[in-house]
């Protein structure tokens, strides 16, 4: 979380942070959107953002990161704790926000709460990742231009986008699977402490030791394995997190 101030007696953007914030991955990402926000209010608005303009200075609050980190309040009250928490999971009996919606805006640059009443003056922004903030900053600073991401992919552009037109692939070449497009491994444990990545050794390694069935061919042996170890995650599958449901899903198919 930050504050991006806008001194117009230096003509900068300048963000400001906590000092006590723990450096990790979320804060490369907020340094990030801190910087594609200050290059495309500029290309944006020249005239607000100029030196000499007599424009007033501009504040706003920041965040970025897999997921918005909300004080649910611990430490300070189990009724408290307890009252915030049903709040954010959906368990609250009246529909008060969980946040008060006269609080300042947040310009939330990764995943953003899905209920407008957990936290009404959150503003979903774009992912701060190359074919989501960055393509928006390339929008912005060139009216018209679509950045390379989001064109089809060709041979001059290896990073574009899979049509059927340009790579010569169709449907039926495709290979079945289910992909979860969440970024679920960091907070949804906090909400249901059972869901779990699977463990190697105890799901699948145990399991395979214990059926070992010698085969003559060796891509009949490694077909056997591969149905072997997708059945052993299937066992555990109600204990799994999303992402790995999917990987079980697309063994599957």
């Amino acid at each position: 979380f930050g504050v991006v101030i806008y001194d117009p007696s230096t003509d900068k953007f300048i963000l400001h942070y906590s000092n006590n914030m723990k450096w990790k991955g979320g804060c490369h990402k907020l340094v990030g959107s801190f910087r594609a926000l200050a290059h495309s209010l500029r290309s944006m608005f020249p005239d607000r953002f100029a030196k000499g303009s007599g424009q007033p200075e501009l504040a706003i609050a920041i965040s970025s990161g897999d997921y918005p980190e909300v004080d649910l309040g611990i430490g300070k009250g189990f009724s408290r704790l307890r009252r915030n928490r049903n709040c954010f999971i959906g368990n609250k009996r009246d529909h008060s926000a969980c946040v008060p919606s006269d609080v300042a805006p947040v310009l939330q640059f990764g995943s953003a709460f899905k209920s407008p009443e957990i936290y009404p003056s959150m503003i979903a922004m774009p992912m701060p990742q190359n074919n989501h903030l960055a393509c928006f900053e390339t929008f912005a600073a060139h009216p018209g231009a679509i950045c390379p991401m989001l064109l089809p992919r060709v041979r001059g552009n290896p990073r574009g986008l899979v049509f059927e037109e340009t790579i010569g692939l169709g449907w039926n070449d495709l290979i079945p699977s289910v992909v979860w497009r969440g970024t679920d491994f960091s907070y949804l444990h906090r909400f249901y402490p059972r869901l779990r990545q699977p463990n190697f050794e105890r799901d699948v390694g145990s399991k395979l030791e214990s059926s070992r069935i010698e085969y003559n061919a060796k891509e009949v042996a490694a077909l056997a394995t591969r149905e072997a170890a997708t059945r052993a995650m299937r066992e555990v599958y109600d204990q799994l997190i999303p992402r790995w449901k999917s990987e079980i899903w697309t063994a599957e198919a």
